[in-house]
C-alpha cells in the first residue's frame, strides 16, 4: 500500500511521495478503464483456460488408451512427490540422532538422550 503512494520510476534509486495522486490519476484517466478491461480478460482467460485444460486432461486420462498408466503417473507425480519431499525434509530436521541442529547445540542434561528408555518411549 505504501509503494502505491510513491512516484518511483523503474531503475531509479529514489522515490518521491505523491500521496493519493496516483489513485486520482488512475481513476480519472481514460487508460484506467483499459487497465480494468485487460485485467478482467486476462483473469477470465486464465481461470476458464485452466479449468478447460484440466477437464480435457482428466477426460483423456480416463479413456482406455495405450500408455494411460504412464501418462497418469507423469501428471500426478508432482502432487505426490512434493508432499513426500517435504515430509522427508521435516523427518531429517527432527531426527534426534542426525538432525542439523544436533551439531550446532550440545544436548542439554535434561533432554532425553538417544538410546535411553525415555527417548524410545519404553519404561
Amino acid at each position: 500500500m505504501y509503494y502505491s503512494t510513491l512516484d518511483w520510476r523503474l531503475g531509479a534509486p529514489t522515490a518521491s511521495a505523491v500521496g493519493l495522486d496516483n489513485y486520482i490519476r488512475f481513476f480519472t484517466s481514460p487508460d484506467g478503464i483499459e487497465v480494468w478491461r485487460v485485467t478482467a480478460i486476462f483473469t477470465a482467460g486464465a481461470v476458464i483456460g485452466s479449468m478447460v485444460l484440466g477437464l480435457l486432461i482428466a477426460l483423456v486420462l480416463n479413456k482406455r488408451i495405450p500408455g494411460r498408466t504412464a501418462a497418469r503417473t507423469a501428471v500426478f507425480s508432482p502432487y505426490v512427490l512434493s508432499g513426500v519431499g517435504v515430509a522427508l525434509v521435516w523427518m531429517f530436521i527432527f531426527d534426534p540422532t542426525a538432525a542439523p541442529w544436533r551439531t550446532s547445540w550440545p544436548p542439554s542434561a535434561s533432554a532425553p538422550q538417544p538410546g535411553s528408555s525415555t527417548a524410545t518411549g519404553t519404561c
